[in-house]
């Protein structure tokens, strides 16, 4: 959102924001779905998830190659 509560699309956010993003509403989502889907390979989900090795070098180009 922007400063005046106003949702912003993802091509109007800011790399800030749209890291605030995924964390808040894109991987909790995610998160749920694989841990349901796989409990044991999926306990712990993060970034590296869909981002691969790139997510710990603020990498976050899609698709990454282990898609």
């Amino acid at each position: 959102m922007d400063a005046g509560g106003k949702k912003l699309t993802w091509a109007q956010m800011d790399k800030e924001q749209r890291k605030v993003h995924m964390r808040k509403a894109v991987l909790p989502r995610a998160a749920a779905i694989f841990e349901q889907w796989r409990p044991q390979r999926y306990a712990s989900v993060d970034c590296s998830l869909c981002h691969g090795q790139g997510a710990p070098a603020d990498i976050f180009d899609m698709p990454t190659d282990h898609l």
